[in-house]
């Protein structure tokens, strides 16, 4: 899509801003998360600036919300055939064995928020979760990509009304829909994308008088990937930027079946240890002294440590 529009206007010079400035990328090795600027084809060549969100909740742009992760089994989430997201029928799978869909009725009815957005993993399900809210006396609505355009509209009006307290979407209002009173969020679809993570968690995190945002987290995505307003873009021992996490690094990092962040050691005397779990002077030691990939790996923890854990 970049591509195409970009060659259409043929610009001499090409500057671009974006909240999410990473993407996933299919390798042979496997699906990476990596910078715009370093993509195939290569649409930017530098990076300009950096505003980190840790910079923007200072200056009191943003709101960092509460995290409450509710624990489901995400043992059976596999990736798909291009393995940048995953597949359709594991997401089933994980929905069916957690009983999502009660979980997240049950969720909704009992929370107390003025406003609360539930992301939803299918129309079907959207329909079931509105029906059984409207049924126990909550104003709840939903909306989807089939949604006709008037309908969509007020609906949305009614939401930030206050009429609607309760919206499902699948997949509709993940991007440009700005509503800052807006203090909860119900995340029950699984995604191994951090650039969708974060504009899912950027609805509830606009700034409004009296607002204590919340997410309800079901799919496990704030585990897996973080708090997006922890994420900071910093220069790697090699001079690219990379994107770090209190998980570890986001970027050019191959995303595992079970999408687990830990990093294991495959030689040495501590192999088979996750390397969070190793002390600050073999980290430090790691980081400075090996090579390849490895060496690139020690000094993300390296950084990890110093922005999150100390």
């Amino acid at each position: 899509m970049y591509e195409k529009l970009i060659t259409s206007l043929a610009p001499d010079r090409l500057i671009g801003m974006t909240a999410t400035p990473y993407r996933l990328s299919t390798t042979s090795y496997g699906s990476q998360m990596r910078i715009q600027c370093r993509t195939r084809p290569k649409l930017f060549e530098n990076i300009l600036h950096v505003s980190n969100p840790c910079d923007l909740l200072k200056l009191g742009f943003l709101l960092n919300p509460e995290f409450a992760d509710i624990k489901t089994d995400t043992r059976m989430l596999t990736p798909n055939s291009s393995g940048a997201e995953y597949s359709e029928h594991s997401v089933d799978k994980f929905m069916r064995v957690n009983s999502i869909r009660q979980q997240v009725i049950n969720l909704a009815a009992t929370i107390d928020h003025k406003h609360i957005l539930i992301f939803s993993e299918s129309v079907e399900d959207s329909d079931s979760i509105v029906a059984d809210l409207i049924g126990r006396g909550i104003r709840a609505s939903t909306v989807n990509a089939k949604t006709p355009k008037k309908p969509r509209a007020e609906q949305i009006a009614g939401f930030m009304s206050g009429a609607i307290k309760v919206m499902v979407n699948v997949g509709t209002l993940t991007t440009g829909f700005d509503f800052p009173a807006l203090d909860c969020i119900i995340d029950s679809c699984p995604t191994m994308s951090a650039g969708l993570h974060y504009q899912k968690i950027g609805r509830v995190v606009r700034p409004f008088p009296g607002k204590k945002p919340v997410v309800y987290d079901l799919a496990g995505n704030h585990t897996r990937l973080g708090n997006p307003l922890n994420y900071t873009m910093l220069p790697n021992s090699s001079g690219n930027y990379e994107v770090y996490s209190e998980r570890g690094r986001i970027t050019t990092r191959i995303i595992s079946a079970d999408g687990e962040c830990e990093t294991k050691l495959t030689f040495g005397k501590h192999s088979g240890k996750s390397i969070s779990a190793l002390d600050d002077d073999y980290i430090e030691w790691a980081a400075k002294e090996m090579n390849g990939d490895w060496k690139h790996v020690f000094y993300a923890e390296k950084i990890r440590r110093e922005l999150f854990v100390k």
